[in-house]
């Protein structure tokens, strides 16, 4: 005869093979989708566009929190900038920083956490540092576009990214020699003719209404609408 008949399987035996099975399709999901990390950080610059010998404040901030249970020791970031252009002044950090400096050599300013004891700590939202420039008055060209590149990243102790926070992006500033203003008009704001930058808005017509002798008027730039 052939060979030997086996047996249907139990309930028992069917209820573990769908419980293991259950356990495997989690297993590979969660490895699938790695840490639930989304912090992030936002780079601001103000005011987008100076003048030369006037001062620009970039703020970095850490929108949501990193948990303890992401298991961070390091949070390093550094904002690159042109020191032809731009020459540091000052840089205020969060209390939950170790350091925040500009770089002996580079013209970086460089902020960073770091566990000593290798043991992971959190963060809260909120600013991490701000960093003051001053625009410098010895730029030879009527309007200069600078940019400032800032990267950022956070570790664990193995020296791993934690998460997915490892971060790149880059903001300008507009500097301007020596803003040459043209008054505001019924029609456009006041605005330098250098850079471009505007002040306000534009003043609007002043209507004088039509008569039998002269159409629709503006008593300032002399427009006219219509007819008489």
């Amino acid at each position: 005869m052939g060979g030997a008949f086996a047996p249907p399987a139990g309930k028992g035996e069917l209820n573990m093979k769908k419980f293991l099975s259950v356990i495997l399709a989690l297993a590979i999901v969660c490895s699938l989708t790695g840490p639930a990390f989304a912090a992030n950080m936002d780079v601001s610059l103000e005011p987008g566009v100076v003048e030369a010998g006037e001062t620009v404040v970039v703020t970095i901030t850490l929108e949501e929190p990193i948990d303890v249970s992401e298991g961070a020791t390091m949070l390093q970031g550094d904002l690159k900038y042109d020191g032809t252009v731009l020459e540091f002044q000052s840089v205020e950090k969060s209390a939950e920083l170790s350091n925040a400096a500009k770089h002996k050599k580079q013209d970086k300013v460089v902020f960073h956490y770091l566990s000593l004891d290798n043991e992971p700590v959190g963060f809260s939202a909120g600013v991490l540092v701000t960093i003051t420039f001053l625009a410098k008055e010895d730029t030879t060209a009527d309007v200069v576009e600078s940019a400032m590149t800032y990267t950022a990243y956070v570790q664990n102790a193995q020296g791993e990214d934690v998460g997915d926070l490892t971060y790149d992006t880059e903001v300008s500033v507009t500097i301007c020699k020596g803003h040459e203003w043209v008054e505001a008009s019924c029609t456009e704001a006041k605005h330098c003719t250098v850079c471009g930058l505007t002040e306000g808005e534009a003043l609007g017509h002043s209507w004088v209404d039509a008569t039998t002798e002269a159409p629709k008027t503006c008593s300032v730039c002399a427009l006219t609408e219509g007819e008489r």
